[in-house]
This record gives C-alpha cells, structure tokens and sequence, in this order.
C-alpha cells in the first residue's frame, strides 16, 4: 500500500507517524509548522523538506502556490513551475493537487508526471470560484 498524507489542517506529528507516510504533501505553510523551520526561500523549503524525509516520510512534495512545487525523495530537490494563471479563488486548490495527484499515481503515471498533472488541475481549479465546483473533471491520460 502506498500511503499519502496531505497535514491539513496542520499541527505537530509524531514521528511514529511520519515513518508510516509514503508522501507528505505540505503546502509552504504547513511545511513551517511541522519542522519549525522558515520557509522564505527555495532553500529553505529544501533544509525543511529534508528534515521532514529525516523522519521517516518517503517523499515530500511541498505546494507552494504561484512559486511552484519542490519535489524531495532524498536524492535531491526537483522543482516544478506552476503555470501563470488569474487565481479568482484558491479554496480548494491543496486538495484538487493531492486529489489528481493519487489519481496520477494510480493510474500509471511517474512520481514527475503525476506533478505536472497535479499541478496543472490545481492550476486550473483556482480560475473558478467554489471546491469542489472548480476541480477538472480529466483522466491523467488525457490532460495536456
């Protein structure tokens, strides 16, 4: 079983926990609260995602709005760009990725994939007001 933990709402997890996640999918935010580390910077998302992989967790995806996502699975920090849209409303945008995300995932694609196509849904989601109302409704196999 592969195992995906989105901490929202966030708070403190005990590393008997954190050991047992396949993926941890922070936002920026999150990722702060749960290593009490800053996250100004590309860096320092990196510095913490590591620590979070220093827990146990198998991966770490951290979404970090407009600026993109940061990919760590212990080799290094893959970054992905987030395209440029008109965000009308946001609400909603953390789950429609970690949503199309597990979608990706299960239906075949890449761990690289699987972001691109995350990204591009939650990209899209955020052009339209309301959750649920504003997730794509696409197969991975046939986004572009």
């Amino acid at each position: 079983m592969f195992t995906i933990l989105d901490p929202a709402p966030c708070r403190r997890l005990a590393k008997s926990l954190l050991r047992l996640v396949d993926l941890i999918t922070p936002n920026e935010f999150e990722l702060a609260e749960l290593t009490g580390m800053p996250v100004k910077t590309k860096r320092n998302i990196e510095c913490a995602g590591e620590e979070l992989l220093q827990t146990g967790v198998g991966e770490v995806i951290v979404t970090c709005g407009a600026r993109g996502v940061c990919h760590l699975s212990g080799k290094e920090a893959d970054w992905f760009s987030a395209p440029k849209v008109k965000a009308v409303d946001t609400v909603g945008a953390g789950d429609c990725f970690n949503g199309s995300l597990a979608s990706a995932l299960s239906s075949g694609l890449d761990m690289d994939e699987a972001i691109r196509f995350a990204i591009l849904t939650s990209a899209r989601s955020v052009t339209l007001q309301g959750a649920q109302s504003s997730f794509p409704n696409l197969k991975p196999s046939n986004y572009d």
